[in-house]
């Protein structure tokens, strides 16, 4: 009876450890096969915290921007989801159900990045087409116009200034953490870029897709929800620490 007591109090201290534990969420439906699982082990050797914001943004204190607009990204969210984008005032400039929905756009000079764009319409084409296969891939579903930027910066970290080469890193999203199961969520993150072979992150991201006179503001509040991760981490390390002595 002694020794049943013993087993069963330390049966309920694991339990009550591992619901206190750090918990992760993936928000979309999909699965890296390599890497399926979220957990405090996959952030020990997270060392790069950036932000990226659309173009101009550097100028106003963001690490990297993409070639898109403001308005371009939502034009491009308009594309995407046009039974959404018909209710939605700022999509006036795309033409909804057509085959060529940035038509407008056509003769317009792209926004420079590297890639030599005849011209916008084909740049928005290039960037509607990535963020298709993308959400089809994933499995992402309620697509928001947040979300444009944050897929888009995949392709800017991977190729188009090759900070993480795609054949070595995966770059994703739309993870949620939390202090423990079943309860609120602390933060979502916008970018996230880890090692293919070891599944380590080695990168996070936020991504403000922010007009002029808003970067600042937006600058700061992405400073802050990555100082908020970054805490989260090293709370969890010390208690980490803790339980072991």
């Amino acid at each position: 009876m002694k020794y049943f007591s013993q087993l069963l109090l330390t049966i309920l201290v694991l339990i009550s450890f591992t619901a206190r534990s750090a918990y992760f969420e993936n928000l979309n439906g999909h699965i890296d096969n390599n890497c399926p699982e979220w957990n405090l082990a996959r952030f020990q050797n997270t060392n790069d915290w950036f932000t990226v914001g659309v173009d101009g943004s550097k100028a106003n204190g963001f690490d990297y921007e993409v070639a898109i607009s403001r308005d371009g990204v939502d034009d491009v969210w308009c594309a995407l989801v046009p039974d959404r984008g018909i209710e939605n005032e700022n999509c006036h400039r795309v033409n909804l159900f057509t085959q060529r929905p940035f038509e407008k756009m056509h003769s317009l000079p792209a926004v420079n990045d590297g890639l030599h764009f005849n011209d916008l319409e084909m740049q928005y084409d290039f960037y509607l087409k990535n963020i298709a296969e993308i959400t089809s891939d994933e499995a992402i579903d309620n697509l928001q116009v947040g979300s444009i930027l944050e897929i888009l910066s995949r392709h800017h970290l991977g190729r188009v200034v090759n900070k993480y080469p795609a054949d070595k890193y995966t770059i994703t999203s739309g993870v949620a953490y939390f202090a423990s199961v079943n309860t609120r969520t602390i933060g979502e993150l916008d970018i996230i870029v880890y090692d293919k072979e070891t599944c380590q992150v080695v990168g996070i991201g936020e991504a403000k897709a922010s007009s002029t006179n808003s970067r600042e503001l937006s600058l700061k509040k992405a400073h802050i929800q990555l100082k908020r991760f970054r805490d989260f981490l090293n709370k969890e390390k010390r208690k980490s620490i803790k339980s072991k002595r």
